[in-house]
């Protein structure tokens, strides 16, 4: 055996490690959604929750 074949897949597709962040851009974004929704109609805290989206979007962009 060739120490070059090692190297190689036995496969034809791309395995990746899971990761966790897909799930929290996911909800930080629809958090972000649904402040956007509670602010234009209204709503006390829409504003607030707004910015959490923001933080939790910008914090992957930066650090991930």
């Amino acid at each position: 055996m060739n120490i070059n074949e090692k190297k190689f897949q036995n496969y034809g597709f791309h395995l990746v490690t899971k990761s966790p962040w897909p799930i929290l851009v996911s909800f930080s974004l629809l958090n972000l959604a649904i402040g956007a929704v509670l602010c234009m109609h209204g709503f006390n805290h829409g504003s607030r929750v707004i910015t959490l989206g923001l933080i939790i979007t910008n914090f992957y962009y930066t650090y991930c």
